[in-house]
């Protein structure tokens, strides 16, 4: 019977927490009050960092799929017991099945029609 990870032992750890650096901050903000204390919220706001685009080699493309629940339940314990990535396991796995449904269609002297591009 293979192994069913009741959750991520990565997420939602003590550990990985980020570090409290805000609190010296929010101790300031209740020490202020009325218009002074409004005045500086605005000026302190920091406009959202965007993240730099991950670059993704050529002969990769990202896609959106709908999937069931459970096998991505079962792909990420995957991944996760193999200590790898998901999208490196879900292009393992899309190989293996294509080479086999391939084989397969060939073996009727079938093969699978290309999509024009």
């Amino acid at each position: 019977m293979p192994f069913k990870l009741q959750s991520n032992p990565l997420e939602n750890n003590a550990l990985f927490a980020a570090p409290e650096t805000e609190q010296p901050q929010k101790q300031e903000k209740a020490k202020k009050s009325g218009k002074a204390a409004a005045q500086s919220e605005k000026t302190e706001k920091k406009q959202p960092v965007k993240p730099e685009p991950e670059q993704i080699p050529e002969e990769y493309i990202r896609a959106t799929f709908i999937v069931r629940t459970d096998l991505l339940s079962r792909l990420k314990d995957y991944a996760y017991t193999d200590r790898r990535e998901i999208k490196a396991v879900i292009n393992e796995i899309l190989e293996k099945s294509l080479d086999e449904i391939e084989a397969a269609y060939a073996k009727r002297g079938e093969k699978i029609l290309h999509a024009p591009k």
